[in-house]
């Protein structure tokens, strides 16, 4: 078990004193993978220009969020597996110039600027950042998934790494049943509206890069992740069962889930 401390602030803190992206998420990542920060290969300048061309950009007097451009500028060609195997697809600048050089060249009109799809998924599912609506991220004109790119790393950084930090872990997701049951009661309610109560009686510590569609805080004992989409699904990672078991006799009922097994 890895010693669990105030990370969450700790990067915080980094970030008001102008510590980079890459190493405010590689304080989280290296405690569990000291190997991540040297797997990163970064798009070439050239690439990121050609990027931001292809795009259609300039003649919307559009700009990508400078979070996607420190990003890629270090991992756009390889990210460690941060995006690519959360979000299950291959971050590469280069392809992604590929892709919009066609259409920019050939059916210009055809473009949607103010929705710049940055990844796609194994079988070709765009996600998008919409640059017309404060850089939320969109799931195939579907869902929202995060409200910005800056916190959608974190969040994958989370949902990949935070179970290597407790010995067990339990995942939960909606069954039609339980959805039903709980879907008119909690239509309106906001993750943190659900958990207000149970943050206080658990003395949890929020991460700051939740939002309305993702939540994670931990304690001492365990570390809970939200993801709200159509329904809401996570993963309760852990030392102590008995005290895991108690928290989702409470929680699961409210969110209208039930624990998977997988």
């Amino acid at each position: 078990m890895i010693h669990v401390e105030n990370i969450w602030g700790y990067i915080y803190v980094m970030q008001m004193e102008k510590a980079s992206l890459i190493e405010r998420l590689n304080f989280y990542i290296g405690k569990v993978d000291d190997a991540w920060i040297s797997s990163l290969i970064g798009a070439s300048k050239e690439d990121i220009d050609l990027l931001k061309k292809y795009s259609g950009l300039k003649e919307h007097n559009l700009e990508l969020p400078n979070s996607f451009i420190e990003f890629i500028d270090k991992a756009g060609e390889g990210d460690g597996g941060l995006i690519s195997n959360v979000l299950n697809g291959k971050m590469s600048v280069k392809r992604l110039v590929d892709i919009n050089k066609g259409i920019y060249e050939m059916w210009p009109e055809t473009m949607h600027p103010f929705e710049f799809e940055f990844l796609y998924d194994e079988v070709g599912i765009p996600y998008i950042i919409k640059l017309g609506n404060n850089n939320e991220i969109e799931y195939e004109n579907t869902c929202y998934i995060s409200s910005s790119f800056e916190n959608l790393l974190f969040q994958c950084a989370v949902r990949k790494y935070e179970e290597m930090f407790y010995k067990k872990k339990i995942r939960f997701g909606a069954s039609i049943k339980s959805f039903k049951e709980s879907k008119n009661r909690r239509k309106e309610d906001t993750i943190m509206s659900i958990m207000d109560e149970l943050i206080k009686e658990y003395n949890l510590e929020c991460a700051w890069f939740n939002d309305n569609y993702f939540f994670c805080a931990r304690n001492d004992i365990f570390s809970i992740i939200l993801l709200k989409r159509v329904a809401m699904a996570g993963q309760l990672s852990g030392n102590d069962i008995s005290q895991m078991d108690d928290f989702l006799r409470r929680l699961l009922p409210m969110i209208g889930a039930e624990i998977q097994s997988f």
